[in-house]
């Protein structure tokens, strides 16, 4: 990818780039006791004095979850810099973007990679491997799923060759099989849910026959299931059905409307978002037990008219994926949209204290 300025081209374009995992995602109350007492978010500025060209365009980041590392002392996101120029016009840069590592212990930020060698890494398409990896799809070439080691940088091609890049990718919890979406499975058309093993080997479709779309698949903690978003292809399904399905291929339980599903840890809940319409993003996150009980809303936006960018209404402080759960189960991280851009949150399900994470200057969006 180039490292200077992409170009101008329509928000409109942008919003269904990001797709399923920001906007399908693709929060309002999130938070989190740090060390006893609420730390400031952490603020993004550009990393460098921007050209003339956007001096005067809106600064508006875009970020999105990876995972957890270091037994969730460690949140792994990608920050995408964007500017805005106006209701129609926006400019991506890739040199102020990145792969960042937020420590909440200590409270301080690493720059871990660029983001020159990923396709779309707002698109879901980025996970965490075993311990400094990345695991990532690859258009095109010899795999098109790549490991790459964030120690030395080392990047390794795994899986087989194919001219789609792999997508959603989920590494199991023993860390012996991946998840992902993939199109090189048969010829048709859809994009199943399909697993391999973790060195790439004996990549299968979970269902050959299902002719329906897949999207966002995360694991039960016992490794035999899994939750993703499923679509079947028509407008009436646009923004998909929250679905389990195991290992074996059967389908178990399709739930309503939504996206972005994490399992957690526990395997208590299912977090995801309910259907959110662009551009008033009035997506909403929900909790639900496996087997479909309990469903309830645990972070909505708020109404808020004009959007400073374009004039149109939108709920400030919207929910958008994808999801994490921390690693004890407690706590789920997403990003949350507001007239700043997209910044990541964090929400205690239990109690619904909420953290802003990080801003663009530092102060949380009240």
């Amino acid at each position: 990818m180039p490292s200077s300025v992409t170009g101008v081209i329509t928000r409109r374009v942008f919003w269904i780039s990001l797709g399923y995992n920001m906007v399908v995602m693709s929060i309002s109350m999130l938070a989190v006791q740090l060390a006893g007492s609420q730390a400031p978010p952490i603020p993004f500025v550009p990393h460098m004095t921007p050209p003339a060209a956007l001096s005067a365009m809106s600064y508006r980041p875009t970020e999105s979850a990876i995972g957890w590392a270091d037994s969730g002392r460690t949140l792994v996101f990608a920050h995408v810099a964007i500017y805005e120029a106006g209701r129609e016009e926006w400019t991506l840069r890739y040199k102020e973007s990145g792969i960042f590592a937020l420590d909440i212990d200590r409270w301080t930020l690493k720059k871990l990679s660029g983001l020159d060698q990923f396709r779309r890494p707002y698109d879901g398409i980025l996970t965490l491997g075993r311990a400094n990896e990345l695991i990532y799809g690859h258009e095109g070439g010899e795999h098109n799923v790549h490991v790459l080691d964030l120690t030395n940088g080392r990047d390794t091609g795994i899986g087989p060759p194919c001219d789609y890049p792999a997508l959603s990718l989920r590494l199991s919890p023993d860390q012996q099989t991946i998840a992902l979406v993939s199109q090189c499975v048969h010829h048709r058309a859809s994009t199943p849910l399909a697993i391999m093993r973790a060195d790439g080997s004996h990549l299968h479709a979970l269902a050959p026959k299902d002719t329906g779309g897949a999207h966002e698949p995360s694991w039960s903690p016992d490794g035999r299931r899994l939750v993703y978003t499923r679509t079947d292809g028509t407008a009436a399904d646009v923004n998909g059905h929250v679905a389990t399905i195991d290992t074996s291929g059967v389908l178990l339980r399709t739930f309503g409307p939504g996206d972005s599903p994490d399992w957690s840890p526990t395997g208590e809940w299912i977090a995801y978002l309910s259907p959110g319409t662009a551009p008033s993003f009035e997506a909403a996150v929900h909790i639900v037990h496996p087997d479909g009980t309990g469903d309830r809303v645990v972070c909505a936006g708020q109404p808020k008219d004009p959007h400073p960018a374009n004039g149109r209404p939108y709920n400030e402080g919207s929910p958008v994926g994808p999801i994490r759960w921390s690693p004890d189960g407690h706590t789920i991280v997403f990003g949350r949209v507001d007239s700043t851009g997209t910044m990541l949150w964090r929400l205690d399900v239990q109690s619904g204290t909420m953290t802003q994470l990080t801003s663009v200057d530092g102060h949380p969006s009240r």
